[in-house]
């Protein structure tokens, strides 16, 4: 029983690591997202006209980049 014991709470705590790494990973994908959008944004202001599809896709980003379900 002991030894169920301890395969049981090696294999939660791996678990609880995967899930931790996979959060920091998201939260890095979302600030990078962030930083696109803003980038994407500065382009469009320095394109002038014809920047709407700049600006659309900033705003996809920017929408990305928020916590959040986006399927």
């Amino acid at each position: 029983m002991e030894d169920f014991r301890k395969h049981y709470d090696n294999e939660r705590a791996l678990g609880h690591a995967l899930i931790a790494r996979a959060c920091e990973k998201s939260t890095m994908i979302r600030q990078r997202l962030a930083v696109v959008a803003e980038e994407l944004r500065q382009a469009a202001a320095t394109a002038g006209n014809g920047s709407e599809g700049l600006l659309k896709l900033a705003s996809q980003f920017e929408q990305n980049s928020k916590p959040g379900d986006h399927t």
